[in-house]
């Protein structure tokens, strides 16, 4: 499992949280001279391939009660 997650650029918040079995992600991705390794973008439709599951709410409490931890 490949776990994705989207950022706020200003206040780190959890915008976006998916979970994506390797193998949908291996299928998805593009290979990169540039990195020299297989890329895939978080604006693909993360949440289409089979076995995806949305973990933003998960997520974003786990990053919540880092935070207040650290505050």
């Amino acid at each position: 499992m490949c776990l994705f997650i989207v950022l706020d650029a200003h206040t780190y918040e959890v915008l976006r949280a998916v979970e994506v079995p390797a193998a949908s992600v291996q299928k998805a991705s593009s290979w990169s001279k540039h990195v020299n390794g297989s890329r895939i973008s978080t604006k693909t439709q993360l949440l289409d391939f089979d076995g995806s599951v949305d973990r933003t709410d998960e997520t974003s409490a786990v990053a919540n009660a880092l935070g207040a931890h650290l505050g």
